[in-house]
């Protein structure tokens, strides 16, 4: 047996730390991923919910239609941005004809959802513009009036609302028109 081949039994320090360096540099990437991929997976599910939300109070406004002795006027969607939360609510004024303002007072919430800690609602848009404070579905069409946080006094015929990571690496931008279409 030769002196030579009793000799090389383990590493040498420099490939323990080549070996040590693309651990690290792999683990890093790994880490850095993996919250990049939770926050945008995070946004998504919020954007389809919020987009659930907006339809279930249109679908309530229609339903309102079918029951005439359903005590509200309308339905709608409220958003909070300063608690980062939104709404459905019951639109209930002492008159139900002509709605072209919405009074805070006759909204009855009926279920408010809260976002999560790694995303923010914003009320203003990206390119310009200013995010919708309020959406109410009127029956029996359903007629939908739009308000924005910029002009809470007058509806407009489409407003946008705003979710986006608290990171700021991911947003999106999710549309609602007169007749009530969603799009994102």
């Amino acid at each position: 047996m030769s002196l030579r081949s009793k000799a090389k039994f383990g590493f040498t320090i420099i490939e323990i730390l080549v070996v040590i360096a693309i651990t690290s540099l792999l683990s890093g990437l790994i880490v850095t991923y993996s919250s990049t991929g939770r926050d945008q997976v995070s946004l998504y599910v919020e954007e389809s919910r919020l987009a659930q939300t907006i339809l279930r109070a249109k679908s309530l406004a229609i339903s309102t239609y079918a029951n005439v002795s359903a005590p509200s006027c309308g339905y709608g969607f409220h958003i909070d941005y300063q608690g980062q939360q939104y709404q459905v609510f019951s639109y209930n004024p002492p008159v139900c004809g002509g709605v072209t303002s919405i009074n805070p007072a006759f909204m009855i919430p009926i279920d408010s959802i809260r976002l999560t800690t790694s995303l923010i609602i914003s009320n203003s848009i990206p390119g310009g513009g200013s995010g919708i404070s309020d959406v109410l579905f009127v029956p029996p069409d359903p007629k939908t009036l739009i308000w924005t946080v910029a002009d809470p006094a007058t509806p407009t015929s489409l407003g946008d609302i705003n979710l986006a990571t608290k990171s700021g690496n991911a947003s999106v931008t999710i549309g609602v028109n007169a007749a009530g279409q969603i799009s994102f």
